[in-house]
């Protein structure tokens, strides 16, 4: 039976750096399907240990990129999978990085199963519509697997693909520890800004939001939890703190994993995360696990998560928006009661692990069937 298995060659990270991408990717490997029923190896993408690196280009990645080539390329000759899963950047530098990549998995004739984490290529073809072409010639003959309906059709709809079967998988995660939820009115903290201190992630924007917050609640609490992505950027966090005079009301508290990062979930009334960059935000998800009502913008597959009975959506870089709505939520106790219940809700309908590995087990059969049949 072991030669009838399909074999599947992974190209993907894993963590270190801890980032949504690195977990969904280990999780993906990890599940016992692959083991029991395909045959599976992985080339790993590994460009950085920790996030001051990760967005950084020097001599030391473009070496690593040309090992990881050849690395594809022996594996692919050697044992002669029947498809490739990668973890494709769909914009920015990273993708044209992964353009040698994906001319090798075409080289060798193996299918691709493309499994896209962010965004961006609609804004990279309105930008230059030759790029287009180069999408095509990626995404043409392929399966791609995408995180939600909406940025299917805003980022690979229009570009017309051929033979190309589109997959949708939204995220879904799993808690290592027991969650102990407890009523809105004795949670000690009022907001919890949960993200690796990336400026795109909204952190300056929060703190100009909190400055505004202040004149209507004093004692208002919030925590800022994440990886310092370098210190310059820890520093402007400090002084604006200092500056707007929230040194009694904001604490850093650097990053946070397992049960540490969950006793903040537990302990917040609710979560802010005025991202401006965004894809399918896990750190929203784990809000919705633990019952948090949501602050968050109108990025990516937002919109497709936070609703109006789990929260509030806001547009980007809009420090008054932000403060009024943080003042809104958190003076209306009973409203805040039936957001945090519906979160839990819509968590458990949607968003564990179980159902998310029911569709990953779903997707890779149809994929793999339709390949035995043509």
């Amino acid at each position: 039976m072991e030669n009838q298995k399909s074999k599947i060659l992974f190209l993907i990270q894993f963590p270190p750096p801890v980032h949504g991408v690195s977990v969904i990717n280990k999780h993906i490997f990890n599940l016992s399907i692959f083991d029991e029923e395909y045959i599976k190896d992985v080339v790993e993408l590994k460009f950085s240990e920790d996030l001051t690196t990760l967005s950084k280009l020097n001599l030391k990645k473009v070496l690593r990129t040309l090992k990881i080539a050849y690395e594809l390329l022996l594996k692919g000759i050697k044992i002669k999978p029947q498809f490739v899963y990668f973890t494709i950047s769909p914009a920015n530098n990273t993708f044209y990085r992964d353009l040698i990549f994906v001319f090798i998995i075409k080289l060798l004739r193996i299918k691709p199963i493309y499994h896209l984490h962010g965004k961006g290529i609609s804004d990279n073809v309105q930008k230059n519509p030759f790029v287009r072409n180069i999408y095509k010639w990626v995404f043409n003959n392929s399966a791609i697997i995408h995180l939600s309906d909406g940025l299917v059709r805003r980022e690979l709809h229009p570009l017309q693909l051929k033979n190309a079967i589109i997959y949708v998988l939204p995220n879904g995660i799993i808690n290592q520890y027991p969650i102990q939820t407890f009523p809105i009115t004795e949670k000690k903290d009022d907001v919890l800004f949960l993200s690796n201190l990336f400026p795109s992630k909204g952190i300056f924007i929060l703190l100009q939001a909190i400055k505004l917050v202040k004149d209507h609640i004093p004692t208002i609490k919030v925590n800022i939890v994440g990886d310092t992505v370098n210190n310059q950027i820890l520093r402007e966090v400090k002084r604006l703190i200092v500056k707007y005079k929230l040194e009694q009301n904001v604490i850093i508290h650097g990053k946070k994993l397992g049960k540490e990062k969950s006793i903040f979930l537990e302990n917040t009334k609710i979560f802010v995360h005025p991202t401006l960059n965004d894809a399918f935000p896990l750190v929203i998800l784990e809000a919705l696990q633990n019952g948090l009502p949501v602050i968050t913008t109108n990025e990516g597959a937002i919109p497709e998560i936070i609703d109006d009975e789990t929260g509030i959506i806001i547009q980007k870089n809009d420090p008054e928006q932000l403060a009024l709505k943080i003042i809104s939520l958190l003076s209306d106790q009973e409203h805040l009661k039936t957001l945090s219940k519906n979160c839990v809700d819509q968590f458990n309908e949607r968003y564990t692990a179980s159902i998310f590995n029911k569709n990953v087990h779903k997707i890779f059969m149809t994929i793999i069937n339709k390949k035995i049949n043509d």
